[in-house]
């Protein structure tokens, strides 16, 4: 909790999360693996779900 609410931190402590969210080439480029956009969808659905409480930075 803060002074003002509550404050939530979204985060994959992860090396290749980035990669998993953007997509990559797989190694020796043996194909593309396509983006998952994991946590570009959790805050979309943050924003449209609890936008009225919170302001997401």
């Amino acid at each position: 909790m803060t002074s003002t609410g509550a404050e939530i931190e979204v985060f994959n402590p992860v090396y290749y999360s980035s990669y998993v969210e953007h997509g990559h080439y797989t190694p020796g480029d043996q194909g593309w693996v396509e983006d998952k956009f994991m946590m570009t969808i959790s805050v979309q659905e943050l924003n449209v779900n609890y936008r009225p409480l919170w302001s997401v930075r």
